[in-house]
């Protein structure tokens, strides 16, 4: 057993509690329940990066999608979206990646890009849609847009990292390259979390759907590659 899939392990768990706790809650008040999510919440992502950098370090292709998990546990959004049951959706994305990792580690492709750190940002882009995936679904379902604060700094965030992609392709390679389909994804991905934003003022349904869209968009075209 290797030390990424035991913090794998060990942060589903992690996850799987919080998000049993949130659900009970629903039903009977939990005593103390945001600092207990927030602190199981801290842990699988700690754990997550760890097995990330472990994998990173041991030269096996898990490292991304680790990193991916370990940003979207990581508890960044107002403790208000606990106190429902649609404060599950904060957790399940990272539940759901670090099941896969356990279960079908094979479904996992590394991409590999003309210029290596680059695989980081896409790394890093795609965890940032972890984060505010979750946010979004939750705001979906309330009909509002508590939580939003880390989608509209997730967005800057994912938007600062295309760019210096985007630049750092043409001055290191003067075109796109092998790195085209999995950057033009990214940015397709982008423009449609940017038309949610356009909405912003008009839907808060229609801003919640098309981040989540997008978040889930951008997601997938990082970890297939």
């Amino acid at each position: 057993m290797t030390i990424v899939t035991v913090s794998a392990g060990v942060a589903c768990a992690l996850l799987l509690l919080a998000g049993g706790l949130i659900a009970w809650n629903a039903r009977t008040p939990v005593s103390h329940l945001r600092r207990i999510v927030r602190a199981l919440r801290w842990g699988a992502g700690g754990l997550l990066l760890f097995g990330a950098a472990s994998s990173w370090l041991g030269s096996t292709p898990f490292y991304g999608p680790l990193l991916i998990a370990a940003f979207g546990a990581v508890p960044l959004a107002h403790d208000r979206q606990y106190e429902r049951w649609s404060g599950l959706l904060t957790v399940v994305g990272p539940l759901v990646l670090s099941a896969l990792l356990l279960l079908a580690p094979s479904w996992f492709v590394v991409p590999t890009l003309d210029i290596p750190w680059m695989e980081w940002v896409a790394w890093v882009s795609a965890g940032s849609a972890m984060q505010a995936l979750g946010s979004a679904l939750v705001g979906l379902l309330k009909g509002e847009r508590a939580g939003f604060e880390v989608v509209d700094a997730a967005y800057v965030f994912e938007t600062a990292l295309l760019g210096v992609w985007a630049l750092a392709i043409l001055v290191s390679v003067g075109t796109f390259g092998d790195d085209q389909l999995v950057l033009i994804g990214v940015i397709g991905a982008w423009t449609l979390w940017s038309a949610g934003r356009l909405l912003r003022d008009e839907s808060e349904a229609g801003e919640g759907a098309l981040t989540a869209l997008a978040a889930l968009a951008m997601i997938a075209v990082v970890l297939k590659g």
